[in-house]
């Protein structure tokens, strides 16, 4: 068994049912080698394996006000790249973090849930609520909590 987890061309594993680990979010394509001796069977599945973005609690300290920003901005689509969107509150609070296009019409929901006080980021991998990426633009970010709003803009680049 040779298994290529990632889409690098390199063999991850050679156990017949490997174990990985995702540490960055994207979609990867998966292969792998079977060797009979006489036979060698390789299968590629494209695009097999979607990690989606997570929010985190980076720290257990209460910030004094809401905050929110995004880095790297701007961000390419080309390398795959994502932009990390952080988010600071002030107090426990039902957050939902959404992205719209200049005309001002929703592209994807990032988060929708309830959260603590304190520091948190997510993910956004320039792509809509179908997977498909985005056309270069300016594109807005909104934190609503509890009905407030806070808002900022990314330009994302081909």
């Amino acid at each position: 068994w040779e298994w290529d987890l990632d889409g690098d061309d390199i063999t991850d594993s050679n156990e017949q049912d490997p174990t990985w680990i995702y540490t960055e979010v994207g979609s990867y394509t998966v292969s792998f080698t079977v060797d009979f001796g006489d036979e060698q069977i390789t299968e590629t599945k494209e695009n097999f394996i979607i990690v989606e973005p997570v929010a985190i609690n980076d720290q257990n300290i209460q910030p004094a006000e809401n905050h929110l920003y995004n880095y790297p901005n701007p961000f390419s689509l080309k390398q795959d790249s994502i932009t990390e969107i952080k988010f600071s509150l002030k107090q426990k609070g039902f957050v939902q973090i959404n992205i719209y296009n200049a005309k001002g019409q929703k592209i994807k929901t990032l988060i929708k849930k309830e959260f603590e006080a304190g520091f948190f980021s997510t993910f956004w991998n320039g792509k809509n609520e179908k997977g498909k990426n985005v056309q270069s633009g300016v594109y807005f970010y909104k934190l609503n909590i509890d009905g407030r709003e806070v808002a900022k803009k990314m330009l994302i680049l081909e």
